[in-house]
Formats: structure tokens, C-alpha cells, sequence
């Protein structure tokens, strides 16, 4: 079973670490990690702080909400007939986006070698490189609005690629950052398709997305290791 375990240590100055644990137990799951800590740093005073969680369900949850998301994307959203009736569901193109975007960002979290370690990796890495390519795809779903990116010539999801590579290059706080600004640009256009998404089928594919997501990187040591650092620019200890 596999944990995601937080330590924090003084090491002359606190250092905040999160791991991703193999283990029978949450208990097994905080020695290893104490032990790979305590390897990495010297701890002062043996002033060491741990505490560990299962990502068993989250992986549950993640799979169960991707799934009826990419499903709900994948039939397609209806606009009325006064704004065109045509369909929204993502192309090869966004998809393909997807892809990469998803790459980039599980290599520098996981590394090459620990990305696809199992049959739920995989399953995963497709769920979410589509789901990154239906959301993608409302970023250039052609509605009655002109954008920034309209106005200037540029396909948005280059500018999404731009930052994941970003992410790819940059730190823990900065990889947060480019997150904030695509969920930035993804509640900007969903405010422009109302009409829609916002009927059933619209929400569930909403909530579903969101929780998938959520629950996907909950999963990851990497998004507990940059809030953690986050934290510590605001927080002395």
C-alpha cells in the first residue's frame, strides 16, 4: 500500500520533505521515511516531525471521477441553436496537447523510470492526459466572446504547453503558480459557456473533472512537498 508521509525536521533551519511510501502501515510508512530523512539531513535534537496517509482511496476516487469525466467529454456538449448548435468535445489536436502537457509534469514529479510502474499508472496517465485535453478544448471551443488570445492570433493551448514547460523547468512553487494561472483561464472560460455547461451533464462533467483531478494529485508527494514549501517563505518555525 503505498503513503504519502510529510517531515519536517531542524536542520539548523526547519526542512520540510514529503515522500511517497511503499508499506503495510501508516506506522511502517513514517519509519521509512524518518530513516530516509534522517539519510538526507542531520536532524538537530532528533527534532523530527512525520506524519502519513494512504493514497489507496484517493486513487479509488481518482479513477471513478476521471472516468465518468472523459466518458461525459467525450459524448460532447451541445450549445444552443442560437449560438451555433454545434458540438464541444476534444479533438485529436487538444488531445495530443494533453498528452504532452501530462508528460511533461509526471516526468519531473515521478521521474522516467517511476511514471508507469503499474496497471493504474497507466490507466491514470490516459485519464488525465484526456482530461487535460476536454479542458483544453473549452479553452478553444469557438463561442460568441473575444478573448485576449483571440484578439492576438495565438492558440491558447500554447500558451498552456508554455506552462507545463514552465512547470517542467521551474520549482515546487513555481509549478503552484502555473497551476493557479491554467485553473485561472479554465474558470475564465467556463464563465463563457453558461449556456453549455451549465445543465446536468455540464455540472457532473464539472465536479467529476475537478475531483479526479484533486484526487489524482493528492496522490502525488510533489503537490504536498510545494505547499509545503510555500508555507515556509510565510511560516517560521
Amino acid at each position: 500500500m503505498k503513503f504519502i508521509v510529510k517531515t519536517t525536521g531542524k536542520v539548523y533551519d526547519y526542512k520540510r520533505k514529503a515522500y511517497a511510501i511503499e508499506a503495510e502501515t501508516r506506522e511502517e510508512a513514517e519509519r521509512i521515511a524518518c530513516e530516509k530523512f534522517n539519510k538526507e539531513f542531520a536532524v538537530v535534537d532528533n527534532d523530527l516531525k512525520v506524519a502519513g496517509s494512504s493514497v489507496k482511496y484517493r486513487t479509488y476516487i481518482a479513477l471513478a471521477a476521471l472516468a465518468i469525466s472523459v466518458v461525459l467529454a467525450l459524448i460532447g456538449f451541445k450549445s444552443p441553436q442560437m449560438l451555433g448548435a454545434q458540438t464541444i468535445r476534444p479533438d485529436l489536436k487538444s488531445c495530443l496537447y494533453g498528452v504532452i502537457i501530462y508528460l511533461l509534469l509526471i516526468f519531473k514529479i515521478k521521474g522516467i523510470t517511476n511514471s508507469f510502474r503499474n496497471i493504474t499508472d497507466i490507466i491514470l496517465a490516459v485519464l488525465m492526459s484526456l482530461a487535460i485535453g476536454s479542458l483544453l478544448q473549452l479553452l478553444v471551443a469557438k463561442m460568441p466572446f473575444a478573448g485576449f488570445f483571440d484578439l492576438i492570433h495565438l492558440d491558447i493551448r500554447i500558451a498552456v504547453l508554455a506552462l507545463a514547460v514552465i512547470a517542467w523547468l521551474g520549482s515546487g512553487i513555481l509549478s503552484l503558480i502555473c497551476a493557479a494561472v491554467f485553473v485561472g483561464l479554465i474558470s475564465y472560460s467556463i464563465s463563457h459557456l453558461g449556456p453549455v455547461l451549465m445543465n446536468f451533464m455540464g455540472i457532473l462533467y464539472l465536479v467529476c473533472t475537478a475531483v479526479g483531478i484533486v484526487a489524482y494529485l493528492s496522490s502525488l508527494p510533489a503537490l504536498y512537498q510545494g505547499f509545503m514549501d510555500l508555507k515556509a517563505k510565510f511560516v517560521k518555525n
